[in-house]
């Protein structure tokens, strides 16, 4: 592989800042409509399930965003890194599997459980940044799966009580979003922090 000039390097520098500060700007309002629901839901006593759904539904939204973010940096990243992605590891990213049919090579839709896909794009995006990054699997995770299988119920309603949001499910969003901000930080400063010495070592 040929050495990187220093044109090359400072190059490679601004696409990543570009897209982490693209990232950023989308996340941005997102994160401040989880906090204003919070904010709410603290002091308006008189709404307090409308404050409950919407702020589980910030949540799911910012969960959304933060994924897709994720998997479509990661081709664009491991580009610039030079890290190549396995066969396996774009079936992950693109959300699609390959199979023979009849001879023929197609491409069907493959959507992992909520807790694998997290893994494995946080998993993935911290490799083409050079760096190692284990998702740390703690209560305050399974609380953020948990909240996030209430997806289907809060956002397609079909019984008198779907929309209904207990205190448990409450207590769990919240630990999901305290997680889901510590990791996701996390995950990003380690990146930043990693990536300069992959291009250095080209």
């Amino acid at each position: 592989m040929k050495t990187q000039t220093k044109a090359d390097l400072i190059q490679a520098a601004a696409t990543m800042n570009k897209y982490h500060r693209r990232m950023q700007l989308t996340l941005a309002p997102l994160e401040a409509d989880m906090n204003f629901a919070l904010d709410h839901l603290r002091s308006d006593q008189k709404y307090q399930q409308f404050w409950r759904r919407t702020l589980i539904r910030c949540l799911l939204a910012y969960t959304e965003a933060l994924l897709w973010n994720l998997k479509h940096g990661i081709p664009t990243i491991a580009s610039i890194s030079g890290i190549e992605l396995s066969s396996r590891e774009l079936e992950i990213i693109e959300e699609k599997r390959a199979i023979e049919v009849k001879g023929q090579i197609e491409f069907r839709p493959n959507f992992p459980k909520f807790r694998d896909n997290l893994k494995q794009t946080f998993s993935l995006f911290g490799r083409v940044h050079g760096t190692n990054f284990n998702v740390n699997c703690t209560l305050d995770f399974d609380a953020l799966c948990e909240t996030y299988g209430l997806r289907s119920r809060l956002m397609h309603p079909k019984e008198p009580m779907d929309p209904d949001v207990s205190d448990l499910n409450m207590a769990a969003s919240q630990a999901g979003i305290k997680w889901l901000s510590s990791e996701s930080h996390r995950l990003i400063d380690e990146c930043l922090q990693s990536f300069p010495n992959i291009t250095k070592s080209k």
